[in-house]
Formats: C-alpha cells, sequence, structure tokens
C-alpha cells in the first residue's frame, strides 16, 4: 500500500515472525516479538506530504526489543528538493522522536531510504542522491544512536564514486557493524550494472574495498537486497539479466567476516525462476525460508 500523503501502517499478529506489515517494506528477524492489532498509525508528521519517488519511497525496521524506526522520502522545508526523513516509535507505537531529517546535504535530491537496525536501538540510514560534482547517482549513509541522533557524518558508500552507485540496502549485527550493498558500475563501466557490498565497523570505519556479489556480468543485474542471521552471516539476493534461459532472482550467501561460503545460486536451483516471482527479490523472505519447499535448502545460512 502507497499513499501520495501522509503514510500510514498496520501491525496484525503472527504467529511465528511478529510480522509488521508497512507501506512499501519491512526489515524484520525472526526473533521480533509478536504484536497485537492496534489499527493504524501515522508516520508523517503535520501533514507533510509523502512521494511516491521510488520503490523504497517508506521503509520500516524493528528489533526484538520492539524499537521501531520509520524512514520516508519527502520535499523537505524550504526546498524544492527530496529529502530522507526518519521517525521512532517505541514497542508501544508511541513517538520517541519528532520527525528529522536524516540527510546533511540538501543541494540535491535523496530519496529510497532503507534501514539497518541494531538489537540495541542504533541504526544506520543509507539512501541515493544525485552528486553534482560527478553527475551521477551516489549510495550515501548516515550513522545514528538509539535516541535518533546523528553519529559521525554523513558518508559516501562506495569507494568508486565515478559511475552510478543506487537503490542501497543495509543491515546490522549485534556488535554493531553493518553491510551496505548496492547497484552501480564498476571501476571499469562496460554498461551494465553489477551488485556489490562493502562492509562497516560499528564506528563507521570501512572493513572492505567495494566487494562484487554477481560473478555473470551479462546484462546487468539490479535491485539488490540483504538480510542477517544473529552470528552476523548475510545474504544477497539480487535479480540477474543473464543470458537465455538465465533471468531470474539469485542469491549469494555470506561469513560474517564477508568471505563467501558459495558461489550465486539461482532461487530455484535451476536458473529458470519465475520470472514474476523474482523481479524484486526479497532477502528477509529468504532467511524466513517463505520459498517453495524444494527451494529452501538454497535459502537458509545455518
Amino acid at each position: 500500500m502507497r499513499r501520495s500523503h501522509n503514510v500510514k501502517a498496520s501491525r496484525l499478529t503472527a504467529a511465528l515472525f511478529g510480522l509488521l506489515l508497512a507501506t512499501d517494506e519491512v526489515t524484520l528477524g525472526a526473533s521480533a516479538p509478536p504484536f497485537p492489532h492496534i489499527g493504524e498509525f501515522q508516520i508523517s508528521q503535520n501533514g507533510t506530504p509523502i512521494v511516491n519517488v521510488s520503490s523504497s519511497s517508506a521503509a520500516l525496521a524493528v528489533n526484538a526489543h520492539g524499537d521501531l524506526v520509520a524512514t520516508w522520502t519527502s520535499i523537505g522545508s524550504g526546498t524544492d528538493d527530496y529529502d530522507v526523513f526518519f521517525r521512532l516509535y517505541d514497542s508501544n507505537l508511541q513517538p520517541r522522536t519528532a520527525a528529522m531529517r536524516a540527510n546533511t546535504v540538501v543541494a540535491r535530491p535523496q530519496v529510497g531510504s532503507r534501514i539497518a537496525l541494531g538489537p540495541q536501538g542504533s541504526f544506520v540510514l543509507v539512501w541515493q542522491g544525485y552528486d553534482f560534482d560527478q553527475g551521477d547517482t551516489g549510495a550515501y549513509g548516515q550513522r545514528f544512536n538509539a535516541n535518533g541522533n546523528k553519529v559521525g557524518t554523513e558518508f559516501r558508500v562506495p569507494v568508486n564514486v565515478s559511475h552510478v552507485q543506487q537503490v542501497p540496502a543495509a543491515v546490522m549485527a549485534a556488535d554493531g557493524t553493518f553491510v551496505v550493498t548496492w547497484e552501480g558500475y564498476g571501476v571499469v563501466n562496460n554498461g551494465t550494472l553489477d551488485i556489490f557490498f562493502r562492509r562497516f565497523a560499528a564506528d563507521g570505519a570501512p572493513l572492505t574495498g567495494d566487494v562484487q556479489v554477481n560473478v555473470d556480468t551479462f546484462n546487468g543485474q539490479t535491485t539488490p537486497d540483504i538480510a542477517m542471521d544473529e552470528q552476523g552471516n548475510f545474504v544477497i539476493v539480487y535479480f540477474d539479466y543473464g543470458m537465455a534461459g538465465t533471468t531470474g532472482g539469485y542469491l549469494r550467501r555470506y561469513a560474517a567476516t564477508g568471505k563467501p561460503l558459495a558461489a550465486p545460486q539461482p532461487l530455484d536451483g535451476t536458473g529458470s525462476f519465475d520470472q514474476e516471482a523474482a523481479n524484486s527479490p526479497d532477502a528477509e523472505r529468504t532467511f524466513r525460508g517463505d520459498l517453495e519447499p524444494g527451494q529452501r535448502d538454497l535459502c537458509t545460512l545455518l
């Protein structure tokens, strides 16, 4: 569900995962608590319009303690450009903060925010913004403490900033380290998009450079998503416009250190995954094993 103005969401009881239903997407671990049905709640503040500028124009994240972070894209006060906003809620859906702008740079559009929320309430927001210096879209991030205060400064996610880097997504481990994935062109721009990730320490220091996920580089790879288990192992899923017979959703599993555990695998094990289901691969769904029984052996890290 998407709305052109005040974004609202509902919490419904889900027996196994405490599933939180939102406007566009939810980041939710298997240990998240169940919630009773309590109707709708308003995310935006004072009628701030929320524009549907991308598939991730609004997102929510909740941890095992019930800490909830909502983020969205809106036209900021006194500017014609889009900015990224967020708001914190407690486990009873009572606002803990006002709506606050995440991005520091306001001279260009900032859209498509995603959340990496840690178990103690600290979080990272990532989004894409237009870089006037480079003339391309870049992936950016900002760290926050559990009270919603900025920690450090806004940062550019990739090492490579010479080409388009966009559609970021992120996850955070229990120790505060986090991983960001995105789609973009490599150092040598061959005209097709690839999938990358980069690991960061809890203090924001980079632990890796730009690590390419996909092996196949034919026709491009897009729309990455990422999920992490309690040990910090993670999986990245993406859509691969491969050669005939190989187009579809793919996943690749990694240890907490960022070491690959396997080569990229098609979500159905054959490379001929159903196109409609694979257009937007969902890493959290992959972790939960919500696929067909024959696919589940490909979709767990344990």
